[in-house]
């Protein structure tokens, strides 16, 4: 989250919204002094995330917040429209890193979904939208939210008799695409990734990835013969890897000469980030993997494992 060259890294936890210097690493502010009119006494942070081009965003509280980092460092609590606001988590709350970057929230209090114009994200406030046709969305809980292809707004949700669906949102057009999606893995899925560039869904459990096709009005979904390096080891999270400024500065993603990144990476957008954790050893790793755009099966190349750590709790790109 930064003004132009002003530069700071952002660092949430149960307590406590951070801002540190990324040459010191210093904590040059903290809690209510990169707020708006904050009165709160503790900034439980779920999500920090960039969208739109230049939106840095907190959910703090369970509550949206905004910076639009043109402007200054900060935030502003995004207006909703329904009785109560504090409905913001990672995995109902769906948003576009490029263009427009609109976001989309499943309110699973009140059974709706409400969007709002990324750029706009401090003047305007969120608005209802239609909701899909296709399935009774009363009492649906969302276990999942990312970015879909042509930036989409896509949703994994399970229904109050217990199906789940994908619903795919299509600002431009209004309107909505579904699917049914059955599979055994899904009650004991721990985390869900949506592709960007792609008409993919990968989901994992404790012990298996599986990759969901979403083509021709169906969602096929495949469990992956990716296993950790040990059988002690369990999956903790699967992610789409993007590279650093990704959804930052208005980067394009065509070359440099077309305004887009300065550092091209081949690997951008095109390979998962799968950590794990061994409690016996205390280990957490990261695994890179590429994968497939049509099938979404893992290639045979293998971008390496980084092990070392404690128990992984969240993953960012750097600057460079």
């Amino acid at each position: 989250g930064a003004v132009y060259n002003e530069t700071r890294i952002l660092v949430g936890t149960d307590e406590h919204l951070l801002a540190i210097d990324p040459l010191t690493f210093k904590v040059s502010e903290k809690d209510g002094e990169l707020f708006n009119n904050m009165k709160d006494n503790v900034f439980k942070t779920t999500s920090l995330f960039n969208f739109a081009a230049y939106q840095s965003s907190v959910i703090v509280n369970g509550r949206l917040y905004v910076n639009p980092t043109l402007v200054d460092n900060s935030y502003t609590k995004c207006a909703y429209p329904l009785s109560h606001d504090n409905v913001f988590k990672p995995e109902n709350l769906s948003y576009a890193a490029l263009s427009q970057g609109f976001l989309v929230v499943f309110d699973e209090d009140n059974s709706k979904f409400l969007n709002l114009m990324g750029p706009f994200a401090q003047q305007a406030g969120f608005s209802e939208i239609t909701s899909p046709s296709e399935f009774d969305i009363e009492g649906a809980k969302s276990i999942g939210a990312g970015e879909s292809r042509e930036q989409r707004n896509a949703f994994l949700l399970k229904d109050a008799s217990g199906l789940y669906h994908i619903v795919i949102y299509d600002r431009g057009e209004s309107s909505y695409t579904h699917y049914n999606l059955e599979s055994e893995n899904l009650k004991d899925a721990i985390s869900i990734a949506f592709c960007d560039n792609c008409d993919l869904m990968y989901f994992a459990t404790k012990n298996k990835i599986c990759a969901v096709v979403m083509s021709a009005g169906k969602a096929t979904p495949r469990t992956l013969n990716w296993k950790p390096d040990t059988p002690s080891e369990r999956i903790t999270s699967i992610r789409q890897y993007h590279q650093a400024w990704y959804g930052t500065r208005n980067y394009s993603l065509s070359g440099e000469t077309e305004g887009g990144y300065p550092f091209p990476l081949e690997t951008n957008r095109l390979q998962m980030i799968i950590t794990t954790y061994n409690e016996s050893s205390g280990e957490g790793k990261i695994y890179l993997r590429p994968f497939n755009l049509s099938t979404g099966l893992f290639t045979f190349k293998d971008n390496g494992s980084y092990g070392g750590f404690g128990q992984i709790t969240a993953i960012a790109p750097i600057f460079k």
